[in-house]
């Protein structure tokens, strides 16, 4: 009787062996479906802080009747230089006329006038952006400055110090108490020297409409604009950039540039905040810096003077009228550039 009863089976070492097998299997084929799903995510959170900084554009536009200047001091003042536009077409441009007047103004960028349209009024109210170093001796009031001001009666320096979770991009590595941002703008292509759009692109058959130089302004600039002067239509002109992982310095690839100090203490960082007037760019003058980024390369070369995704494949980059579009990263090079200019009779599509 005892011996007519079966006995329990277990599992044999290679059945259990397969099993365990099948699940590593089935594991690592859900995983990139999950990261891909988790990225999608958070590309879509990035699309919305986006549509938020261009709607805080917009906002100030319909309150001042201009939109926010991109940076201050104007360039006639920066790092010394004579702001006498470019003018003509390649490769005869020139530069004539008056240089552009000094604004007396302070060093600050974009992101620190938007942010009563972001709802950060009590940060903006701490900072003066207004009182400026004149003949007199006031004081000045750039973003850096560590002097208590005598208007606010506050520091700059130590008010925007504070990270903003709006200007960061989440597909992006947190950097706590970096004060940084990854959305930039470029106010013009440099037509000019070796790298410069005239030599690279015009004098290289690269573009397939002609652009004189006072034609390849970007929407936002240094001097008071309005959205009337975006004769190729908002919705066809960039506002806006990712230039993501700021203040590390990305290469090609997601690769950190680690080049003399940066060695030693294991990061590449420079001076941009998010209230800081160095985060704008003027296209081309990267190449000076990083010669592996040509004016040719639209994007994810360099995190400094161009734009630069860690989306898959390109970047979200935002229009005037308040939409912000997927660009590929090997956008067509013309393209890009139609779709950069506000004025130049030039209107491209995605």
């Amino acid at each position: 009787m005892f011996a007519n009863r079966s006995r329990q089976r277990g599992f044999t070492l290679v059945e259990l062996l397969v099993v365990i097998a099948i699940i590593g299997i089935l594991v690592a084929l859900l995983l990139p479906a999950i990261q891909a799903a988790r990225e999608a995510a958070r590309r879509t959170q990035c699309v919305n802080k986006e549509k938020q900084l261009v709607l805080a554009m917009l906002n100030y536009e319909s309150a001042k009747k201009q939109l926010p200047l991109a940076y201050t001091r104007n360039f006639s003042v920066l790092d010394g230089a004579v702001a006498v536009p470019w003018t003509g077409t390649c490769p005869g441009i020139t530069q004539t006329g008056q240089a552009n007047p000094d604004n007396m103004l302070p060093d600050h960028f974009i992101l620190t006038f938007i942010l009563p349209y972001l709802e950060y009024q009590s940060l903006y109210d701490q900072i003066d952006t207004t009182t400026c170093k004149r003949a007199g001796g006031s004081m000045d009031a750039h973003w850096y400055s560590t002097a208590q001001s005598p208007v606010k009666r506050t520091i700059n320096n130590d008010v925007v110090k504070v990270d903003i979770p709006d200007f960061l991009c989440p597909s992006v590595e947190s950097r706590p108490n970096k004060y940084t941002t990854d959305y930039f703008t470029m106010v013009t292509i440099r037509p000019d020297s070796a790298y410069g759009y005239c030599a690279v692109i015009n004098g290289t058959g690269l573009e397939r409409q002609k652009r004189s130089a006072e034609r390849l302004k970007g929407l936002l600039q240094d001097t008071p604009t309005t959205l009337k002067k975006c004769t190729d239509g908002l919705s066809k002109t960039f506002m806006f950039f990712e230039s993501s992982g700021r203040p590390y310095n990305f290469g090609s690839n997601k690769a950190r540039i680690m080049t003399g100090a940066s060695m030693a203490n294991g990061e590449m960082t420079k001076d941009y905040q998010w209230a800081d007037n160095g985060v704008y760019s003027v296209w081309g003058n990267g190449v000076s810096s990083n010669p592996a980024c040509p004016i040719t390369t639209v994007m994810n070369c360099d995190n400094y003077q161009a734009p630069y995704s860690f989306h898959n494949g390109g970047g979200n980059e935002l229009f005037g009228d308040g939409s912000v579009s997927f660009v590929s990263e090997n956008v067509d090079l013309d393209t890009f550039i139609s779709l950069y200019t506000r004025a130049a009779d030039d209107i491209g599509s995605l």
